[in-house]
């Protein structure tokens, strides 16, 4: 994101970034898959969700990744902590780091097996960041 982005702020989060989002309603189904995810987490970990999502643009996107992209909505259930760390990163430094910390750790993996977890980890984390900040109009 460049420096004249809106909501471009230093040391805010993406979440906190969040200047837009996709002007589609999600189903009443996508809010009924959404709030039978949310209930299924332990409680601490629906609580940090909730609150990582913080914005009203925020608490929106869930629902319509439920309704409009399968593949994203599977990258937010499978790994609560990657979303709130995501929802709570910078997301330039965030993807800088986890590309460096990515490779750093492919060059010690013991076999290819390991390599191509690490590789399919990395993706996941970079595209539901990018898909965020396309999402909630902050950039990237």
């Amino acid at each position: 994101m460049n420096s004249s982005a809106p909501g471009n702020a230093e040391g805010r989060g993406l979440a906190a970034r969040f200047v837009d989002g996709p002007h589609v309603s999600a189903s009443s189904n996508a809010e009924q898959v959404l709030g039978d995810w949310l209930s299924e987490l332990e409680p601490a970990q629906s609580a940090c969700a909730r609150h990582a999502a913080g914005s009203a643009v925020c608490e929106t996107h869930p629902a319509r990744i439920a309704e409009f992209s399968p593949y994203l909505f599977d990258l937010v259930r499978a790994d609560v902590a990657r979303l709130i760390r995501i929802l709570t990163c910078d997301p330039e430094s965030h993807l800088s780091a986890l590309i460096e910390k990515t490779s750093g750790d492919v060059f010690t993996a013991a076999g290819e097996t390991d390599v191509m977890h690490l590789l399919r980890r990395m993706k996941a984390e970079a595209a539901l960041m990018i898909a965020l900040c396309d999402i909630g109009g902050s950039g990237l």
